[in-house]
């Protein structure tokens, strides 16, 4: 009787420390928002990566009842400038990061040093996914993917080609490895840039997100799609698998985060919103307009197991083509 007293005691004194938190935990989740909301990204205002945080953005607004959101461009770095940011700030819910696989899968082989690693952030949810592709003009008359490949071996590494961002870095180089070819990259600032420097010679091809082409597709040959079968957003262009590479799905993807150590309930109520509104018809017309498309319900562990999974694939690949990290 006395030990049965004393595991009572016990669990009762164990209830009385842990119930105050459980109350502080749900009465937080129900008052939250209580100020703004501030959605960090980081890249350019203005350009297809800060629309798709942006969108996000007003997911998050509406599914808080019209809380004020308000997006931060913490722009450097291919986005490390924002991660860090976002991995020291104060994991109460009310800083949410919205941004490419790059940031987590291939900055951390470009460069020599990265102000943050994956256990610093909460995986929230995905958003949204597509493929790289690969562009050339039309006076160019290389119109496939083996004909930019034809063309690339003819010019014996005098070819070039211009990129904005990393995984289209490794999406070049992995297709010069894979092919045997030779080109030398040039980096621009932004995708207007680098499609002036194609039309204008700068660059012979280029290796690109979908979305600064997607209104003026007919300026442009689209020679193939990063992924192993063809995308919705566009139909017409062949995927790697049917243009001669087996093995070659090098999709772009997005997710949203927090850092580590999020409320649970606010993490899971965040992720509710932002999935709700990519059921919707008008997240898939948003998002088929910039080549992409929703990428709904990969949450939590699931979306950290996947970020993990694709760090290796992209470590494995850029120890293929002999990237140096800068």
């Amino acid at each position: 009787m006395r030990m049965l007293k004393v595991k009572s005691r016990s669990i009762a004194i164990i209830a009385a420390t842990l119930l105050p938190l459980a109350c502080a935990s749900a009465a937080q989740a129900q008052s939250y928002p209580s100020r703004d909301i501030h959605v960090v990204v980081g890249y350019v205002a203005g350009t297809g990566p800060d629309l798709y945080a942006r969108y996000a953005a007003e997911l998050i607004r509406q599914g808080s009842g019209g809380k004020t959101v308000v997006v931060d461009n913490k722009v450097g770095a291919m986005s490390n400038i924002a991660a860090g940011q976002v991995a020291r700030a104060k994991p109460d819910g009310y800083t949410v990061f919205v941004t490419g696989g790059s940031t987590f899968t291939t900055n951390p082989f470009l460069f020599k040093e990265v102000p943050f690693k994956l256990s610093d952030f909460t995986p929230v949810t995905s958003l949204q996914r597509g493929g790289l592709v690969f562009i050339t003009k039309p006076e160019s008359g290389i119109k496939s993917l083996k004909e930019l490949v034809a063309f690339l071996k003819q010019k014996d590494g005098k070819a070039k080609f211009g990129y904005v961002n990393p995984l289209a870095f490794g999406a070049a180089e992995y297709l010069k490895q894979r092919s045997g070819t030779k080109a030398t990259p040039i980096a621009y600032k932004g995708a207007p840039d680098a499609l002036m420097g194609l039309s204008g010679g700068e660059v012979d091809f280029m290796v690109s997100d979908p979305t600064p082409i997607m209104g003026s597709r007919d300026k442009y040959n689209v020679l193939a799609v990063t992924t192993e079968e063809r995308v919705d957003a566009m139909p017409d262009v062949p995927a790697m698998k049917e243009s001669g590479y087996d093995n070659f799905d090098l999709s772009g993807w997005w997710a949203v985060w927090m850092p580590a150590g999020a409320p649970d309930d606010v993490v899971a109520k965040v992720a509710d919103w932002v999935e709700e509104g990519l059921k919707k018809p008008e997240a898939k017309e948003f998002f088929y307009r910039g080549g992409f498309q929703p990428w709904v319900g990969v949450r939590g562990e699931k979306l950290k197991q996947f970020a993990e999974k694709e760090y290796k694939k992209w470590g494995e690949i850029i120890k293929l083509t002999n990237i140096e990290p800068q």
